[in-house]
């Protein structure tokens, strides 16, 4: 009888320790975001999806969103700032600071859940992003068949991260396909930024005034691209990019320059960012390999039925 008792004492608190750790595992607390630049639309959207899923998870959750604009050192200090708030889940936009691997590691080190978004980040646990080649390979295809695959491309680039490398790896793989198209040497760097990918353009036009097509590297590029161009009187370049932002899509049927754009989802990226560290933090192994969400692609055929961005609550 006693050793019954004891038995059945013992299940019943191994069922309240079960119960009590569930309990703290859908407790997130305290979450960090450190992301690029909160003046672009897409951050704001990956912002907004991880309030929304952390929400969802725990409604008392407290979020600290911190931004770097693509300066390792504000990059540093973000994170230092977020491991001292001890926060249990951060997510990460890098802007490929070499010291993040040791950061992002002390974090760890110290019980958060590290994920990165958008881009690889050395250090974290589980990245989510689009895929980034998919994306330039689709884009650049596009654009290299509008061109009826001859005439003077060019690529302009941006910041040194994954993201960035690996859709100029895409554009290039689709253009060895099109013999008849020069791409042109120079690839100069947009900047992530309207201002960047205007000033590019002005610069390419001086260099190359025969040139037919750009891709830039995301939407903000691209309407910087084009509004150089209709400075300078040019409606004869087409302009493929990647992103698929609400600004895109809105001048897309007022541009004769702007072409197409391979579509991201912020929010869902933002969204599975969540899920995957409310799992680990609940006990769940990190995921192997990086989750890709596959882009689509945005042109004038599809922009009645494109819902974009602002889609998700």
């Amino acid at each position: 009888m006693l050793s019954l008792l004891r038995k059945t004492r013992l299940l019943l608190l191994s069922c309240c320790l079960s119960t009590l750790h569930a309990v703290q595992a859908g407790e997130i607390g305290l979450v960090g975001i450190d992301t690029a630049s909160l003046a672009n639309p897409f951050f704001k959207a990956i912002v907004r999806g991880v309030l929304h899923a952390a929400k969802a998870h725990d409604p008392a959750v407290e979020v600290i969103t911190l931004q770097h604009e693509y300066d390792p050192q504000r990059e540093e200090s973000n994170l230092r700032h977020l491991i001292a708030r001890r926060v249990r889940l951060l997510i990460t936009s890098s802007a490929g600071s070499a010291r993040v691997d040791k950061l992002l590691h002390q974090a760890r080190q110290q019980g958060s859940v590290v994920i990165a978004v958008d881009v690889i980040a050395p250090g974290a646990q589980a990245t989510v992003m689009t895929d980034n080649r998919q994306a330039g390979e689709i884009a650049c295809h596009y654009l290299a068949e509008a061109m009826q695959g001859k005439g003077q491309l060019a690529i302009q680039g941006g910041p040194q991260v994954s993201s960035v490398i690996e859709r100029i790896q895409g554009c290039k793989a689709a253009l060895a396909h099109y013999p008849d198209i020069a791409l042109l040497p120079t690839e100069l760097d947009g900047r992530a930024s309207p201002s960047g990918g205007h000033a590019a353009t002005q610069t390419l036009l001086k260099q190359h005034p025969n040139v037919a097509g750009i891709f830039t590297i995301n939407d903000r590029q691209a309407l910087g691209s084009d509004s150089a161009l209709r400075a300078a009187g040019r409606r004869d370049v087409l302009i493929a990019s990647v992103d698929g932002s609400p600004a895109f899509a809105e001048a897309l049927p007022r541009s004769d320059n702007l072409l197409a754009s391979a579509t991201q989802d912020p929010f869902k990226m933002a969204k599975r960012a969540v899920e995957i560290g409310v799992a680990m933090l609940a006990g769940r192994p990190a995921p192997s390999t990086p989750e890709l969400i596959a882009p689509g692609l945005l042109t004038r055929d599809n922009l009645a039925q494109y819902q974009g961005w602002l889609a998700n609550p």
